[in-house]
C-alpha cells in the first residue's frame, strides 16, 4: 500500500478542517474531491517535500471557504483542479493507484457529464504562504469548468519562482 497524500477524502459533505500544524507531509497534504459544503481553515504548513502541495480541491468539488491558511508549501499552497480528464478504470491494478483519485473510475466513464468534475463556489482568503510555485492555481482540464472562485487577502511572505495566483 502507498499512500501519496496525508489526508484523503472522497464524496464527502459538510467537512470541516482546522486548526492544524502540517510539517513534511507526503506530497500533497490535503486532498478532497467529489465533495461539497467545506471549511478548511487554520492550518500552518511546513511542506517541503516532492510535489508537497498544502490543499488540492479535485474533481466536483463545491461550496467550500478556505481560510487562514500560512507556512511554506513547496508546491501549491490551494490548488483547484477540475480534472481529472480521461478515464482510467481499466488500466490495471499494479501499475496505477486509484487510492491516490478514486473518484477517476466514477466521473470518467463513458458517457459521463463532465459538469460533474466542475468546482465551483469556492472562497479562498486570508493567505499568508511562501512557497516554491504558486500560492493558488486554478486547473481546468478539458471540457471541465472552474467557477464562482472569490480569492482575496493573498500575501506572499518569501521570495517564489511562480505567480502568486494562476489560472489554467
Amino acid at each position: 500500500w502507498v499512500s501519496l497524500h496525508l489526508f484523503h477524502f472522497a464524496g464527502v459533505e459538510n467537512i470541516e478542517i482546522g486548526n492544524l500544524e502540517i510539517i513534511q507531509g507526503r506530497c500533497w497534504a490535503i486532498c478532497i474531491g467529489m465533495s461539497k459544503k467545506g471549511h478548511i481553515h487554520d492550518i500552518k504548513f511546513d511542506n517541503r517535500s516532492k510535489n508537497g502541495d498544502g490543499i488540492d480541491l479535485r474533481a466536483g468539488c463545491s461550496e467550500f471557504l478556505i481560510e487562514n491558511i500560512s507556512g511554506y508549501t513547496k508546491d501549491d499552497t490551494v490548488a483547484l483542479n477540475a480534472g481529472p480528464a480521461e478515464y482510467v478504470a481499466e488500466k490495471p491494478l499494479t501499475r496505477y493507484y486509484y487510492s491516490s483519485q478514486p473518484w477517476e473510475k466514477f466521473l470518467c466513464k463513458p458517457g459521463a457529464d463532465p459538469r460533474d468534475r466542475d468546482i465551483h463556489d469556492v472562497t479562498i482568503r486570508n493567505l499568508n504562504v511562501s512557497g516554491f510555485f504558486h500560492a493558488v492555481i486554478l486547473l481546468s482540464l478539458n471540457d471541465t469548468n472552474i467557477y464562482n472562485v472569490k480569492i482575496s487577502n493573498i500575501r506572499d511572505t518569501g521570495s517564489r519562482n511562480f505567480s502568486l495566483v494562476d489560472f489554467y
